[in-house]
């Protein structure tokens, strides 16, 4: 079990990558909701998918070009983490 553990946290990089891109998804998905009032018209679709995909991708470029992909889940504890998911 002490060898799983190490060999996880030598790929905090890649676990913070995922959950940064999986942020930006659903924050974009969760903007298209909000506009549309949580339903999302099938004319919009391909939009949507486009949209997020370009804002996926670029927002990740410019978090990794601007340091800003780095370390910020040092900061951040189990209690921080239940009260954004309850709000």
């Amino acid at each position: 079990m002490h060898t799983k553990i190490k060999k996880l946290m030598g790929r905090t990089r890649v676990l913070s990558r995922g959950a940064q891109l999986a942020i930006f998804i659903l924050a974009g998905v969760g903007a298209f909701l909000l506009r549309f009032e949580f339903i999302i018209p099938a004319v919009h679709l391909q939009h949507l998918f486009f949209g997020v995909a370009v804002w996926a991708v670029v927002k990740s470029v410019v978090f990794h070009l601007h340091l800003l992909d780095r370390g910020w889940w040092r900061f951040v504890s189990t209690p921080d983490l239940v009260r954004i998911a309850s709000a």
